[in-house]
């Protein structure tokens, strides 16, 4: 009964939004856009400049939990490695009272986490590297390689019934796919540059080009 008390009072209590109108930093809050499982999403305009913007607030509840501001601060980060006219860019974070926020471009229209977890798109290897190729990433390859893993996991449907296993375990990827990974993530020899990965993408898409005129 108290576990149920608690999520009661962190659902309808201490993670309630902002309402619109309130001055959250230099922002003033529009519209709640919606509730994750660790952050609160807003669509809110930047006082001075007019600029139209989204705030994601950390859920009260999640402040001292790995799941909170550890999740913000790797948003942050795999943000601010990604370059790409249809994905949001990390623009500032700060602090009001106690709450921690991220501020991210406002981009009108379904975003990809609309088109993995809401329509239930699943997207194949060869369709996920397609995709992470039209973005042009900056220096955090660490990043890139987990955003990679997050589009790949879009068609898994674990099985409550089996324990929490790797990523290498769970998913089927081809060795090329497996080995490119592993080096973004370090955990083989890791690329010396942005160019040298790319080549290795390449080198795989025309493979599959090549593959697909047979």
């Amino acid at each position: 009964m108290w576990k149920q008390l608690c999520a009661w009072w962190n659902r309808a209590v201490r993670d309630r939004p902002y309402k619109p109108g309130a001055l959250v930093g230099g922002y003033r809050i529009e519209e709640v856009l919606g509730m994750g499982s660790y952050g609160i999403a807003y669509r809110a305009v930047h006082i001075p400049s007019g600029r139209v913007v989204v705030l994601k607030q950390v859920k009260p509840s999640l402040r001292r939990s790995p799941k909170g501001e550890a999740m913000q601060h790797y948003e942050q980060r795999v943000l601010a490695a990604l370059s790409h006219p249809q994905m949001p860019r990390w623009l500032e974070s700060f602090r009001h009272r106690n709450d921690s926020f991220l501020v991210m471009t406002y981009i009108a229209g379904p975003t990809l986490e609309d088109l993995l977890f809401e329509e239930g798109a699943a997207l194949g290897e060869l369709e996920a590297a397609r995709l992470i190729r039209q973005v042009e990433p900056a220096s955090d390859l660490y990043a890139l390689g987990h955003f990679f893993l997050f589009l790949l996991y879009s068609g898994y449907e674990a099985d409550e019934n089996q324990p929490e296993r790797s990523w290498e375990e769970e998913l089927l990827l081809s060795p090329e796919i497996r080995g490119m990974i592993r080096r973004l993530l370090q955990i083989d020899p890791a690329y010396g540059s942005v160019e040298e990965w790319l080549a290795d993408l390449n080198a795989y898409l025309n493979a599959k080009k090549e593959q697909s005129n047979r």
